[in-house]
């Protein structure tokens, strides 16, 4: 047998120390005498082991495990209910409403009252930490609870591949402010839509129009206005830059993120600070702006991807993304795909809710048609009226019997699970098929 090397993770006590130290043992080809001696204690640290070489892609075959007495080494491995967003991530809604992601169903502070240092540094984050430590399951995490449980991969489960980059060089076992190495923004409430699954928290527009039509009075849309206005503040900018040596990623939602000048002003220091290099960002657009100016700024960054808002098609995308016009953003879309590189890439990114739950065949279809490189779906759960399970039973039960011919996509199947389990679907769908024989 030749041993090509030894490693004994009772002598690590950095995850990203025994990453790399794997990672520089992979090859593409190994040979049947060749093998990788792994010398461990307990239980968690075999675990660790485990995963390790399953992500880097060393098969078993060639490691030959040995068990130690020494007790010391990392003791840490990730469970089942692991989520990696609140030692990465800071997320600010709209409004400036601080939680670890978008998923989270509860705000902890406010980046208008509040630092990013003190945020990461709370007790609710260290709190929650270690909730996911012990291999809890948060209440605050119910969505993607509930996404997993239907067999639709979570954010949390996505995010193993969003950050396979820094994924397994994270020291998960403090609270190192070093961790934080990406901001889920949400840039204010400028926006030229008023989408109906939106609201004035997230769209100008909307916040005008309720205004104007007596639903919110003068005090409120100025509070409003004053709660957004983080996303155009110097200082809040000038915070963000004492992050930037270990940024990693940015995720830019809005309002609409091409309207923010302050963000792009911002992606201007971070290409004179020679950091772009290291920093992908990831654009949630409603594909109504377009800038070949764009590209100037984003040449210098690692990645860029452009994950475009389309619910459905033609008439039926302009009535539910009221302002938009079909054709525009059609035009839009070709233009940015035409661009597609290593470094530019493109995602259309629909949110499934009741209007147009029932069309997405025809989504697909479309979808089809276009080249974007990749396609990802949310399911809505917010404001209740358009969360599919407010749907009644007899078109929770259509949309089942139309989806079930396009189940080979991940989205369909998902659906249907979703709707089967909210409903008594035993005898009534009986009735309803008996009846259409």
């Amino acid at each position: 047998m030749n041993i090509l090397a030894t490693v004994d993770i009772t002598k690590y006590n950095s995850l990203k120390d025994l990453y790399e130290q794997l990672l520089s043992l992979k090859k593409d080809v190994f040979q049947d005498d060749e093998r990788i001696v792994l010398i461990y204690k307990t239980d968690s640290q075999r675990q660790l082991l485990d995963e390790l070489l399953y992500e880097i892609d060393i098969p078993e075959f060639f490691v030959d495990y040995r068990v130690t007495d020494n007790d010391s080494g990392i003791d840490f491995n990730f469970s089942n209910s692991f989520c990696i967003y609140p030692w990465i991530n800071l997320r600010i809604s709209a409004v400036g409403d601080i939680s670890p992601c978008c998923m989270f169903i509860e705000s902890f502070g406010n980046i208008n009252k509040d630092s990013i240092q003190d945020l990461y540094h709370s007790e609710f984050m260290k709190n929650l930490r270690q909730s996911f430590l012990k291999g809890e399951r948060p209440t605050q995490c119910t969505k993607c609870w509930r996404e997993e449980a239907v067999g639709k991969p979570s954010m949390r489960q996505r995010a193993k591949y969003k950050f396979r980059d820094v994924y397994y060089r994270l020291d998960y076992q403090t609270d190192s402010f070093e961790n934080l190495q990406l901001f889920d923004l949400n840039l204010g409430n400028s926006c030229n839509l008023s989408c109906r699954i939106c609201n004035k928290e997230y769209s100008s527009t909307i916040a005008e129009k309720e205004y104007a039509e007596g639903k919110i009075s003068a005090v409120e849309l100025m509070d409003l206005k004053k709660s957004v206005r983080w996303a155009e503040s110097d200082q809040f900018w000038n915070q963000m830059l004492d992050s930037v040596q270990n940024l990693k990623y940015l995720d830019l939602y809005g309002g609409e993120p091409l309207m923010s000048k302050m963000h792009f002003n911002f992606l201007k220091k971070l290409i004179a600070l020679d950091v772009a290099k290291n920093i992908k960002i990831d654009y949630n657009t409603n594909g109504t702006v377009f800038s070949e100016k764009f590209f100037e700024l984003w040449q210098h960054f690692k990645e860029i991807k452009l994950s475009f808002s389309i619910d459905d098609i033609e008439s039926r995308f302009e009535s539910q993304r009221v302002g938009a016009k079909w054709e525009n953003v059609c035009d839009n879309i070709k233009k940015f795909n035409s661009l597609r590189s290593e470094k530019f890439i493109t995602e259309v990114y629909p949110t499934i809710n009741t209007q147009n739950v029932l069309y997405i065949p025809e989504l697909i279809s479309w979808i089809n048609t276009q080249q974007f490189d990749s396609m990802s779906f949310n399911i809505l759960h917010a404001p209740k009226q358009y969360n599919i399970l407010s749907l009644d039973t007899q078109d929770k039960i259509a949309v089942i019997e139309k989806l079930k011919n396009y189940s080979h996509y991940d989205i369909c199947s998902s659906i249907i699970t979703l709707l089967t389990e909210s409903i008594d679907i035993t005898k009534e769908y009986r009735q309803i098929n008996i009846i259409k024989v």
